[in-house]
């Protein structure tokens, strides 16, 4: 019997889908893009659903991005600690652009070509930077006027998301609207407390909506009890308009970029 020949180029062709998913889910979030390059067939497997649920769930990563989309956005891996550009420049739209909250791999953006025009609420547009697929939100049923939204996971696939608005009805009435992936339709939650949001960062946490509110501290409301209570922050953090919530599985936590000169030179994070 003659020694045993391994042809490289069927190794992994060979190999069943669910094995090259194990494989291939070890890798930190800035090797995605270069393994999406090398065949079609891995650029398919990228694009999985059941790989995307994987991936976001093994790598927590933090993204910066700019309101021009064609200015690079930075992606920071906790895995190999560094950073990554990406391009969001894929979203189409003619005016500016804002990103509101991200959940679970997924950016919630503003498009404020309204607002040109003479109307008070955005076009909301939800997107994947890794897959660089977008979709845009249908009208709000009640919200006329918003003030404040968020993003959140709304089930284990990435494509399920709830995106909750904090705004005025016609009415004059603060009310909560959320948004649902699946049944794609907009849906009245409740009303809202008389605070003053600081800025349009909002989260939805453990059954709370949290936001910095105007006079200091973060505001954390009770949807279903119409219960609020303020907590306080950092002293540093408290009056800082550039300071944004952020939540992960662990907890809710208060980031900020440090700039110099139009420059990132860090990042704070409490």
């Amino acid at each position: 019997m003659g020694p045993l020949t391994i042809r490289k180029e069927t190794m992994w062709s060979d190999l069943p889908e669910h094995l090259m998913e194990r494989i291939l889910e070890c890798l930190p979030v800035d090797c995605f893009f270069r393994f999406r390059a090398v065949c079609k067939t891995w650029n398919t497997l990228f694009s999985s659903q059941h790989f995307n649920s994987i991936a976001r769930n093994s790598h927590p990563f933090l993204i910066l991005c700019p309101s021009d989309t064609q200015l690079p956005s930075l992606i920071y891996s906790f895995i190999t600690n560094t950073w990554l550009t990406i391009s969001l420049s894929f979203i189409p739209h003619d005016y500016p652009i804002n990103f509101r909250g991200s959940a679970s791999g997924l950016l919630l953006a503003d498009i404020n070509a309204n607002f040109l025009f003479g109307y008070n609420s955005p076009t909301l547009c939800v997107c994947n930077p890794l897959t660089q697929t977008y979709s845009m939100l249908p009208e709000m049923v009640s919200v006329s006027r918003i003030t404040a939204k968020t993003i959140l996971p709304a089930g284990n696939k990435m494509e399920e998301y709830t995106v909750m608005v904090v705004g005025m009805s016609s009415t004059g009435t603060v009310l909560i609207e959320a948004y649902n992936s699946t049944s794609k339709a907009w849906k009245v939650a409740g009303t809202f407390p008389d605070v003053v949001l600081r800025s349009e960062n909002m989260l939805f946490f453990k059954g709370y909506l949290l936001g910095m509110i105007a006079s200091g501290g973060i505001m954390a409301y009770n949807i279903e009890q119409g219960i609020i209570s303020i907590m306080a922050m950092p002293t540093a953090e408290a009056n800082n308009s550039r300071a944004r919530l952020v939540c992960c599985k662990r907890g809710v936590f208060v980031v900020r970029a440090i700039e110099e000169n139009h420059c990132l030179k860090g990042v704070i994070v409490w």
